[in-house]
């Protein structure tokens, strides 16, 4: 059937898109169907009639209709499809007739201007998506036919301010009101049996609600981000409140848990910062993951005999948190599950614990003396960690795991050293000679060490024994040592002197990194390995001598060593070689470190030199003028970096092109952007850049060089 602007089917029941672009169309009544995509993306659309004959619009039938402000739908309409107005960005009001019994899924979803919508009797359920980003939406009567509230059906109705939900609906979908931010109350009728997974999330405004005893599951982020929410009645019939179901409410001060309850999902009070108490009942027996993470107003809490596991993070950050009660029911308090309790100052641990995880109670920094019962067979490394009070930790006589010596906790041989409190005030401490092995963290922070006897019995140093041990000032490493293990005595700001023996084949990384006091160390023909960062921030260091069994020195194994003036190299290594007190590889193709202290105003690399690597003048902030031989083919990133006083390069590089830049990943790429470091970026304003004759125009219109305001000829 013809028709001036409209597609029609041959019999004309059916309109199915446009053959032009028209602001306004009428439709004739011969038609019933409003057909699939039939004005999708008709932009200039501002009105349509649609006659009394049509019974169904299709899906995605106005769809991107961006101009489209109003629309009546005749009483004839049954169905209105998926997607129909999705888009209508200008739509601002719609009356939906009694004739109507289907509203499909995201029908009005980003209708950003619809201010009013009325729902008739007839329609059954509110689909999933159907006002999605409705943003202007202020109010909506849902009508007493309704029993479902569909997934995500007002989600982003950022100015509906209440809604009235009626004793039909027996579900609320999952983010059926997420985002809605001016939503102050809401009423939830007896007959809803779910509310879904976050049904309420990001509710900002909402201050009160009511949760009828029809209710038997508070679903996932329910109400997760309602910061305005100060109390909240949760019914008998609730037996799991979900995972997340309140984090975020920050105004959120006390909550009754019901009998009822079984379960506490993971992060179920996460950041609730304004709770002050909770009544945990007999029913839960497990403390799940973080389920009180960030209660930082939370001063006390009774854990019921019901309960077997304290989860982990479950009292995380809680740093009002005083005083707590295990009951002898709990067999595992798992990791980092009291980390950050800054107030708890003592905790009793019962007889039927055996497992304290990893971090459990680290950071509690006015936890002064703790005991360990007999039946504990497992402690996590650093357990007591940065709990900075704690001076005794006691061990029952009969635990077959573990004991204690003046407060000092050991493996029950005393072989391993596991925790020295950081707590004490000794100066000085004499390792017992039965130790074989001091332990991950053993003496982290232990402020008022300034000296410790190591015996011949040790063997291994592990990782952070001594990390943080600002006062320790000197320290003997047995002979009995091989390696010194990661990070072992990294910020030991006052340690002035450290003997390493002949036995010792390897430095880890990060350990003597920060020991800013360190004047002198002497590596011993033994070491093979000098890991990255192994002696870095050390700023008092002023020489070092590498041996000839050296055959591995780390990225940046002495950056920040802003004393250092010189790195002598024995003549004997087969891997590297000095000169001047410069780094460089043993046939002098890499220059790898130039010291920090030396006080050259002027340095000229040599010809020998291909490759500049990391950060090798990093912070030489004596250095006014450096020669680079055409011979370099290849610069590290932060080459030159903090070289504050450079008032003069020359670069002999003739083919600047060629140059090849090697990234943090350590591989190698094209220098061809400005976002790549090798300078200050205050160097390009400051500093000259002399090149060879014949390659200005080139350095010029270098990606990366031509950032150099000032390039002349070399002389």
């Amino acid at each position: 059937m013809e028709h001036p602007y409209l597609n029609l089917t041959l019999d004309g029941k059916t309109v199915y898109g446009l053959t032009k672009a028209v602001k306004e169309v009428v439709i004739p009544d011969t038609v019933t169907t409003i057909g699939n995509w039939a004005f999708y993306l008709c932009s200039s659309l501002q009105s349509i009639d649609i006659p009394d004959s049509v019974t169904t619009i299709g899906d995605r039938a106005f769809l991107g209709c961006s101009a489209l402000q109003s629309i009546d739908i005749p009483d004839s309409v049954t169905t209105i499809g998926e997607y129909a107005f999705e888009g209508c960005s200008a739509l601002q009001s719609i009356v939906i007739p009694d004739s109507v019994t289907t509203i499909g899924d995201e029908a009005f979803r980003g209708c950003s201007a619809l201010q009013s919508i009325e729902i008739p009797d007839s329609v059954t359920t509110i689909g999933e998506v159907t006002f999605e980003g409705c943003s202007a939406l202020q109010s909506i009567d849902i009508p007493d036919s309704v029993t479902t509230i569909g997934d995500c059906a007002f989600q982003g109705c950022s100015e509906l301010q209440s809604i009235d939900i009626p004793d039909s609906v027996t579900e609320v979908g999952a983010f059926a009101f997420q985002g809605c931010s001016a939503l102050q109350s809401i009423d939830i009728p007896n007959s809803v049996k779910e509310i879904g997974r976050g049904a309420f999330n990001g509710c900002s405004a909402l201050q009160s609600i009511d949760i009828p005893d029809s209710v038997t599951e508070i679903g996932r982020s329910a109400f997760s981000g309602c910061s305005a929410l100060q109390s909240i009645d949760i019914p008998d019939s609730v037996t799991e409140i979900g995972n997340w179901a309140f984090s975020g409410c920050s105004s959120l001060q006390s909550i009754d848990i019901p009998d009822s309850v079984t379960t506490i999902g993971d992060d179920a009070f996460l950041d609730c910062s304004a709770l002050q108490s909770i009544n945990i009942p007999d029913t839960v027996k497990r403390i799940q993951e973080g389920a009180f993470q960030g209660c930082s107003a939370l001063q006390s809490i009774d854990i019921p005999d019901s309960v077997t596991t304290i989860e982990e993070m479950a009292f995380y950050g809680c740093s009002a948190l005083q005083s707590i009660d295990i009951p002898d029911s709990v067999t595992t308090i798992e990791e980092r599950a009291f980390y950050g309790c800054i107030a708890l100052q003592s905790i009793d641990i019962p007889d039927s614990v055996t497992t304290i995880g990893i971090l459990a109670f680290c950071g509690c920094s006015a936890l002064q003396s703790i005991d360990i019962p007999d039946s504990v067979t497992r402690i996590g490394y650093d357990a007591f960690a940065g709990c900075s009070a704690l001076q005794s930790i006691s061990i029952s006589p009969d635990n077959k795991s573990y004991c204690s010596e003046a407060g000092i906790l050991y493996d029950k041989q005393k072989h391993t050293l596991i925790k020295y409190p950081e707590g004490k005030q000794e100066t000085l401490f004499v390792i017992p000679d039965s130790v074989t092995t001091i332990g991950d963290g053993a003496f982290l922070d232990c402020n008022a060490l300034q000296s410790i006897n190591i015996p011949d019995s040790v063997t291994a140093i592990e990782y952070r024994a001594f990390y943080g041990c600002r006062a320790l000032q000197s320290v003997v490493i047995p002979s009995s040592v091989k390696i010194i293990r990661s990070n072992a005595f990294e910020n030991c700001s006052k340690l002035q002197s450290v003997v390493i023996p002949n036995s010792v084949t390897s430095i880890e990384i990060y350990a003597f990194r920060g020991c800013s006091a360190l004047q002198s160390i002497d590596i011993p023909d033994s070491v093979k390995t000098i890991e990255d960062e192994a002696f870095r921030g050390c700023s008092a260091l002023q020489s070092i001598d590498i041996p000839d069994s050296v055959t591995t020195i780390g990225i940046w194994a002495f950056q920040r060593c802003s004393a250092l003036q010189s790195i002598t190299v024995s003549p004997d290594n087969k891997s590297y070689c000095s000169e001047a007190g410069i780094l460089y590889d043993k046939q002098k193709h890499t220059i790898i470190k130039y010291p920090e202290g030396k006080q050259e105003t002027i340095f000229v690399i040599p010809d020998s030199v291909t490759t500049i690597q990391w950060c090798a003048f990093e912070i030489c902030s004596a250095l006014q003028s450096i020669v680079i031989p055409d011979s370099v083919t290849t610069i590290g990133g932060g080459a030159f970096g903090g070289c504050s006083a450079l008032q003069e390069i020359y670069m002999r590089i003739k083919k600047p092109e060629d140059i090849s830049y090697i990234n943090d990943d350590g591989f190698k790429e094209n220098l061809d952007n400005t976002d790549l470091f090798l300078f200050d970026e205050s160097i390009f304003d400051t500093c000259t850049l002399f090149v060879p004759p014949g390659t200005r125009w080139k350095y010029r219109h270098h990606p990366y060089f031509a950032q150099f305001k000032k390039i002349e000829i070399i002389p």
